[in-house]
């Protein structure tokens, strides 16, 4: 009772619940069951807090998080009418995470931001280092989940929080006063492993955004010297056109993205991953027509597609052999998506929702932030999350949404007018 008593006291209950985001940062890199039941001891935690109502109004009041609470809303309201009411709610079932800044924003303090973000670029990195010597046949981990080398995770996931750390690691790295050398060696290196673990998780999507990612970076810090950007970015094309040529591996994955595209378009063949993805986007777009202000609803995106898949002339004769990928690709169950977010959200929630979906981003960066990194950074984030979603990542899929959620939340840090000079680190 004196312990329950003493967690009830705010500072105290404060301190726990920062230490504690940093203990969820780190599961969240290493298991996809770990980071559910940190999640709900802090959310009882945090119910305890004497100050409790003041921390849940000052998150209403924030516009980032009420951008969360519509978009969540939405898929509420919309399982209104849905025919596949069991989709539906398991759709929003599996969005309620966004409702979790509630939790992270008022409860973050400056001090712990840093420990956060070094954590979870530590981790990843000798998660790297691992995937490394895993890629190598230097050592053996069992992934069941991941046939790639990948030691934890799903490439979606893992390609992610790759290119976050290296987002953040570049930034750290050109930003810290040259006295910092070991710092700057440090992320130096991270930056080199990190880039080296994209092009051996086997992910072809997430080779392609290195690319846009690397070339905004190097635009952002160089945007007042555009010629020595111009060469940067010259430079890294040439080096990734070297490792095209010289990889077979990689250049194969490459190549399958441009033929799988070509085959959906003139062959009507929706056998590669490209081409289901083209194919979907195909079928999709006369349901978006059809339901363009408000779509379809929460739980029958799905069932729609499949409806305008099946009304095609050659549908009996080709059910088995031309659109067998198409269908599987889409035939999973619950977890079944258009693997294209936008496509998605349109089909779902039509222009309405696609407006709200992208408020949510527009806010996320318009908002003062407390350094010009975190800026920086968030607009990268940003820009990497929209480019996955032409590949299908869904916001929610996984721990990728818990993370890019409580990231966020670190970044939009700005209370108690501690907004820093902006030409400081």
């Amino acid at each position: 009772m004196l312990y329950l008593n003493k967690l009830r006291e705010e500072s105290f209950n404060i301190i726990i619940l920062n230490n504690l985001m940093i203990i969820y940062c780190i599961s969240l890199l290493l298991s996809y069951k770990i980071s559910g039941t940190i999640f709900y001891i802090m959310l009882v935690i945090f119910l305890l807090n004497n100050n409790l109502k003041s921390y849940f109004i000052e998150s209403l009041n924030n516009k980032i998080i009420q951008a969360f609470i519509l978009y969540f809303l939405l898929h509420a309201f919309w399982v209104i009418g849905s025919e596949n009411l069991e989709n539906a709610l398991f759709q929003l079932r599996k969005n309620i995470i966004l409702l979790s800044p509630i939790l992270f924003y008022p409860i973050i303090r400056k001090e712990y931001i840093e420990k956060i973000f070094l954590c979870f670029v530590i981790v990843i990195f000798f998660s790297s280092i691992l995937s490394i010597l895993m890629y190598f046949d230097l050592i053996q981990i069992n992934n069941t989940i991941s046939g790639e080398s990948i030691p934890f995770l799903y490439k979606s996931d893992y390609g992610f929080f790759l290119l976050i750390a290296i987002g953040y690691s570049f930034y750290n790295f050109y930003y810290i006063k040259k006295e910092l050398l070991v710092k700057k060696i440090f992320f130096l290196f991270c930056i080199i492993c990190l880039s080296f673990n994209i092009f051996i998780i086997g992910s072809r999507t997430f080779m392609l955004i290195y690319f846009v990612a690397i070339t905004f970076l190097i635009l952002s810090v160089y945007r007042k010297h555009i010629f020595k950007a111009i060469i940067f970015i010259i430079v890294i094309i040439n080096l990734l056109f070297f490792i095209y040529l010289n990889n077979n591996e990689i250049k194969n994955q490459i190549d399958d993205i441009f033929n799988g595209l070509n085959k959906s378009y003139y062959e009507k063949e929706y056998s590669s991953s490209s081409g289901v993805r083209a194919g979907l986007i195909e079928y999709s777009i006369p349901v978006i027509k059809d339901n363009f202000f408000f779509g379809v609803g929460t739980g029958d995106h799905i069932d729609e597609v499949k409806k305008q898949i099946q009304k095609s002339s050659d549908y009996e004769t080709e059910k088995d052999d031309k659109y067998k990928f198409l269908l599987k690709s889409i035939n999973i169950g619950y977890s079944s998506f258009l693997h294209n977010t936008y496509i998605q959200t349109l089909v779902q929630f039509g222009l309405v929702g696609f407006i709200i979906w992208i408020n949510m981003f527009y806010q996320i960066i318009r908002v003062e932030k407390s350094k010009i990194l975190y800026k920086k950074l968030t607009i990268y984030i940003v820009i990497v999350y929209l480019s996955m979603c032409i590949a299908g990542a869904e916001l929610m899929y996984q721990n990728l949404g818990k993370m890019l959620l409580l990231i966020f939340s670190l970044l939009i840090y700005n209370k108690k007018f501690e907004i820093l000079n902006r030409n400081r680190i």
